[in-house]
């Protein structure tokens, strides 16, 4: 997919939060928990912004995104 093409090339913090959420949609729970710890340990400083995205998602599919909203919130990933 084109997100994969672009995380891989530009590493941006809301494309690699994109593509999480892209496959929590998907239901590809494991890969999408997987690119999240990724993310933030990538991009400590920027937990605040992946909660926000996170949040967003949630609005169209609570249930595929709540385990990526837990994890971000509890502290089971690098946020600063």
């Amino acid at each position: 997919p084109m997100s994969t093409r672009v995380m891989r090339h530009w590493p941006a913090h809301a494309v690699v939060l994109k593509r999480a959420i892209y496959l929590a949609f998907a239901g590809n729970r494991v890969e999408a928990q997987d690119l999240l710890r990724k993310a933030m340990r990538t991009f400590p400083t920027r937990c605040k912004d992946s909660i926000s995205l996170l949040e967003e998602a949630a609005a169209y599919d609570h249930a595929a995104i709540e385990p990526l909203l837990a994890a971000a919130r509890s502290g089971q990933t690098d946020c600063r």
